[in-house]
This record gives C-alpha cells, structure tokens and sequence, in this order.
C-alpha cells in the first residue's frame, strides 16, 4: 500500500531489492522509511531493521506493507524524528537512507544541491543526515534520486568517513537514482575519502513493468487505489 507522496516517491522494488543485496548486516536503522520500501527488502538480508519515520501514517502503510511481505517480525517500528533520536540507546551496524523528497517534483530539476535534499522534514540536508547517522553506525547508505553529488567526499572528511563509493542505478536503461556508500575510517584521522563510482543496470521483472510503468503515470488509475488507502488509515 501507498498513499500519494510514497507513489511518487518510494524506491521501486527492483532498486530497494538490489541495495538490500549489498547490505547483509546484524542491525540496521532505516530512517525516513515512507511505506516500507527499503525496509521491507532489508528484513529479508539484515537479521533487525529499525524502521523509523516522523509519520505515524507512513509507519501505519509499512506496517500493513511489511505483513503482506511476511516480513513483519523482523522490523521494529518507530515514530519518531530521526534528527532528535537519543543517540545514547541507538546503535546499529548501519543506517540506510532514502531521504525524503517529492519524487515527481524533483525529478523533472536538472540539477539539486545534495546539502539540501529534505522536502518532509525541515532539517534533513545530506549534511545533517550524514552527521546524524554517524553517530549511530560505521557504515551508512544514502538512496538518493539527486545528481549533484560534488559536496559528498567534504561532508565525508568532515566526519572522518574513509571511503565513499557512488552507484549510479539504471533501471531498464533508464537512470533511476544513486546509492552512495560511507565507510568510516578506523583511524579517527579527519583526511580526504577515498571515492570510487560504478553503474548497475537492473530489469524490471517482465510481468510488473509495463503494468507498473503505466499505473504511476497514470494519476487517473490511481484514483481509486489511494481512496481504498485512505479508508485504510482512517479505519
């Protein structure tokens, strides 16, 4: 289930399944986690997921999401805001990201700032996701829909990460997003990141694509699908 922002917004499946390959972790925290894109594929390769997000509706659909998936007993829910979390009970092996933005808006801009990638939550710059974040965990993972990536490896060194990596993700030909992988650096030394880039061509499965292409272009189809979610959540 997705309400209207997450239908524009959410990483699609095949996207959420490849980064969750990549990230076999104990515990992992999954903050600005909408419907449940991201966390759900998580469950299936991460043993704990910390599922956080400042809606409670949006943890209302991951919830429901999480249970047609069957992977419901492997993510804890959170409401709550990611840039207040009390750091003193919150540790885990990574967090991984998709911060939050209006897909379809900013889709269309040729260009963003990434020290300003926040549209739900006034304070989620990349800066202060990337702060925030390494305070919880060694390693963290941005799913990011930006193409303006010049201030990662400052924001990197200015948190003594080692090693930034930058995945540009194509999704039957066509570029979808960028993940971006922040190693710490053991050594505590505040130097410049090592950065390495690649591509990753994914195919949507060949029953889904077409049906799934024309139903997000379609606002009219999905009129009647976001009024039966709506109903849902005011149950």
């Amino acid at each position: 289930m997705l309400d209207e922002v997450s239908l524009r917004s959410s990483c699609t499946e095949v996207s959420a399944r490849h980064l969750a390959n990549r990230c076999w972790y104990a515990t992992v925290l999954n903050p600005f986690c909408g419907a449940g894109g991201n966390a759900i594929q998580l469950a299936f390769t991460c043993h704990r997921v910390i599922a956080m997000d400042a809606d409670p509706k949006k943890i209302a659909l991951a919830k429901r999401n999480a249970q047609v998936y069957g992977v419901a007993d492997r993510i804890d829910f959170m409401v709550g805001d990611f840039f207040l979390v009390d750091l003193a009970h919150l540790r885990a092996d990574a967090v991984i990201a998709s911060p939050p933005c209006d897909g379809r808006g900013r889709a269309n801009q040729p260009e963003y700032d990434a020290g300003d990638l926040g549209a739900r939550e006034p304070a989620a710059s990349l800066a202060a996701i990337v702060g925030t974040a390494c305070a919880i965990a060694p390693k963290v993972v941005l799913h990011l829909t930006a193409k303006n990536f010049d201030k990662c490896p400052q924001m990197a060194t200015n948190v003594r990460f080692s090693h930034v990596q930058y995945e540009s993700v194509m999704v039957d030909g066509k570029p979808t997003c960028r993940n971006v992988y922040f190693t710490r650096n053991d050594t505590n030394v505040k130097r410049p990141p090592m950065t390495f880039s690649g591509v990753v061509h994914l195919k949507t499965p060949s029953l889904l694509g077409d049906q799934t292409s024309k139903l997000v272009d379609n606002i009219v189809a999905c009129e009647s699908y976001l009024k039966s979610v709506d109903r849902f959540l005011n149950a």
